[in-house]
C-alpha cells in the first residue's frame, strides 16, 4: 500500500512539472486571452486533478490506520481497568 501512494505522489509530481510546461508553453504561443485562459486551466486541470485523487487514497488510508489504531488503545485501556 505504501510503494502505491508513493506511486502516486510521483505521477502527481510528474503532473505538476508538466502543468508547469504547459503554463510557460500556453505564455508564449497564445494569440488572445481566451487561448491563455484555456492553457491556464488545462494547466490546472493537469495539476490539481491527480492532487486531490492523492489526497483523498492518502487520507482513506490514514483513516482506516487510525481506527485501528483506536482500537488498539481502547483494547489496553479497557485491560489495564
Amino acid at each position: 500500500m505504501q510503494f502505491f501512494i508513493r506511486l502516486l505522489w510521483f505521477v502527481t509530481l510528474l503532473c505538476t512539472i508538466l502543468s508547469g510546461v504547459i503554463i510557460i508553453f500556453t505564455t508564449m504561443v497564445s494569440k488572445g486571452a481566451p487561448q491563455e485562459a484555456a492553457g491556464y486551466a488545462m494547466a490546472c486541470a493537469i495539476a490539481i486533478v491527480p492532487y486531490v485523487f492523492t489526497k483523498a487514497f492518502s487520507a482513506m488510508v490514514s483513516a482506516s490506520r487510525k481506527e485501528s489504531t483506536d482500537r488498539i488503545v481502547q483494547a489496553i485501556h479497557q485491560m489495564t481497568k
